[in-house]
């Protein structure tokens, strides 16, 4: 495998593909540093304590060298080590030995397997890796054997890794070492046919030969050290490996992370963008039935030809208060003609106020406060439909990695915000809010306005009596003018004559300026067919009059209810489209919307990171 140009520029931008905190920012920040500096070769013995630390000790015991075996830490030692070249000397976690072949080389021995993602890191930044496997625990269910086998399956495709199988051999040469090797190679094969390169070897053996070495000599113990095959393991990890084949593979291993991060990523989008959009279908269609549903019926009279000065009626032929304006129409023509109003005007208040209290709306009134319990159950069935789709969208997409640290591995669509949010829609919130005269407020205040003080009742009451007023003061006085004019033409001047006392009083007076005026009443003097025409004429001009005024009045006020009842539909329309919305479907409606947006916003983001693996995947397969 080639290693690929750009190594530090390919992991930087590997690294924008993953969180801060994530283990593999700091596993691709670890091998961007080895592409760009000189380091030694790293090689991590993995297992359980006794055979690792056992294996780890055979590794580097050189049993002719006392300043070795001197600062060679026991057996008995706890926690991972490293070991390194130096003049000698060990601490808790690190030890220095003086053998030159260890010089460029670490040697990491880990036992601590509870702590995987930080085991990863450290095993990741190793060249070779070499899992421990004691012999006796492939003969019982070993729960230790299980965890390292997953970590063999996760590092099984890196170049290097081994697995090593710590065999208890009783003798060095012969029929029962023999079978003892074949007895071991068996049970790997059983119980590890999946494993990558499976090696065998025996620390009890090479442990053996070390404490043979002062009785029985070099040669004894070369034939026993050669036996346990741990010099041919110790040849074979000490040769070196070029270090861009251990960068490449952390590479390579979290562009597969980072690809399997954002697939899944793009399942949960499109999950939750194809169930928001079923989600809004649905409650669309649900809101259009109920927005029939709560529509006023309107009353399509048969067309009449109608007097525009009459005012009897409204101009509106469809109304969803048609039986009020009937009613209002009834009273006016029926108890409150022109000819009729001068002695019932005063009437004529109550009686308006009396037809519109118990007609306005009262029929659509009792009909809302029904649909208003039904839309209170609806809101139930809607709460209830908004969860069943979150937790679809739950159930279809994958489950976020938090430990992956990918960017792609955002929070569930279905937060438990969302969730909270949708639970504010319950029958215990909505309950109160959907009480029975949610959907007819509009009809409430606008009959208010009307039966107001300065509304269109009242207005037509005070236009009324004007026009009542001015007709009677108008005919009085002409009947007047016609009653003095008729009486001064038998009588002239009967006021002022000096026989009579205030004629005489006149005269006398000293305040009255002495000039000849002609007598008042010779001013309105008529025959007494003259007065009667005039009397006849302003009545006909009285009549005629108060009931233009009356007519003029009627048609104010029909253009008023026409107004309010327009006002009445428009809001009554407006109000049961924000309860549907915001109370009925609330909870489906925040929903979609909540979905839509996250997929809307974590798409543009999701999009960018698929260019970049886009990218990155071309560069990978260009250097394979």
């Amino acid at each position: 495998m080639a290693p690929f140009a750009g190594p530090a520029s390919a992991l930087d931008q590997l690294t924008t593909l993953f969180r801060p905190a994530s283990p593999w920012t700091v596993r691709l920040q670890e091998a961007s540093h080895a592409a760009t500096t000189q380091e030694g070769q790293r090689i991590a013995l993995v297992g359980d304590a006794r055979s690792t630390r056992a294996l780890m000790h055979a590794l580097l015991m050189e049993p002719l060298d006392a300043n070795v075996m001197t600062h060679l830490p026991p057996l008995e030692r706890t926690g991972d080590h490293v070991f390194r070249y130096g003049p000698g000397g060990h601490t808790d976690t690190e030890c220095t030995l003086p053998l030159a072949w260890l010089q460029g080389m670490e040697w990491h021995e880990c036992v601590d397997l509870d702590d995987r993602e930080a085991l990863m890191t450290r095993l990741l930044a190793c060249d070779k890796v070499c899992f421990v496997v004691d012999a006796h625990s492939l003969e019982r269910q070993d729960g230790a054997l299980e965890r390292i086998l997953s970590y063999v399956d996760a590092l099984g495709n890196k170049p290097g890794t081994t697995m090593l199988i710590d065999a208890h051999i009783p003798q060095t040469y012969g029929r029962t070492a023999a079978a003892a090797w074949d007895h071991v190679k068996a049970l790997a094969q059983t119980r590890l046919a999946a494993a990558p390169c499976v090696q065998f070897v025996s620390s009890d053996l090479a442990l053996h030969a070390r404490a043979l070495l002062p009785h029985e000599g070099f040669h004894e113990f070369s034939r026993h050290f050669q036996a346990s095959r741990v010099a041919a393991l110790h040849h074979a990890l000490c040769q070196p490996v070029p270090p861009t084949q251990r960068i490449h593979y952390v590479a390579q291993a979290a562009l597969d992370v980072a690809t399997r991060a954002e697939n899944d990523e793009a399942l949960r989008l499109e999950a939750g963008a194809a169930l928001a959009e079923v989600l809004r279908a649905r409650t669309e269609h649900a809101i259009h039935t109920h927005t029939l549903r709560l529509a006023p019926s309107h009353d399509v009279p048969p067309h009449q030809p109608m007097l525009e000065r009459s005012g009897n009626r409204s101009q509106r032929r469809r109304s969803m208060l048609a039986d009020s304006r009937e009613t209002v129409q009834h009273t006016l023509a029926r108890s409150f003609a022109w000819w009729r109003l001068p002695w019932r005007v005063d009437e004529l208040r109550l009686a308006l106020s009396y037809a519109v209290g118990r007609s306005f709306g009262v029929q659509e009134e009792t009909r809302l406060a029904y649909e208003a319990g039904r839309l209170r159950a609806e809101a139930a069935l809607q709460a209830d439909a908004a969860v069943h789709t979150l937790d679809e969208v739950h159930r279809r997409s994958p489950v976020a990695l938090s430990k992956r640290g990918a960017m792609a591995d955002a929070p569930p669509l279905d937060s438990a915000v969302l969730r909270n949010a949708v639970a504010s829609f319950d029958d215990r919130q909505m309950g109160p809010l959907l009480h029975a005269h949610c959907l007819s407020e509009p009809l409430v205040r606008r009959r208010q306005q009307l039966l107001a003080r300065g509304g269109p009742l009242d207005r037509l009451a005070n236009k009324a009596q004007r026009a009542v007023a001015a007709t009677y003061v108008g005919v009085g006085t002409a009947y007047t003018v016609a009653a003095v004019g008729a009486l001064a033409h038998h009588v002239p001047h009967p006021a002022f004559a000096p026989t009579t006392k205030l004629g005489e009083a006149w005269a006398a007076s000293p305040w009255v300026p002495d000039m000849a005026l002609p007598p008042l009443t010779s001013l309105v003097e008529m025959a007494p067919s003259t007065a009667g025409g005039l009397a006849l004429l302003a009545t006909a001009a009285g009549a005629w009059l108060l009931q233009g005024s009356w007519a003029r009045a009627k048609r104010a006020f029909w253009r008023d209810w026409d107004r309010t009842v327009e006002a009445v539909e428009r809001e009554q329309q407006q109000t049961a489209e924000t309860v549907l919305r915001t109370m009925v479907m609330g909870a489906p409606v925040h929903v979609t919307q909540a979905l839509r947006q996250q997929v809307e916003d974590r798409r543009a983001a999701h999009e960018m990171r698929q260019a970049t693996l886009r990218n990155l995947q071309a560069l990978f397969s260009s250097h394979t």
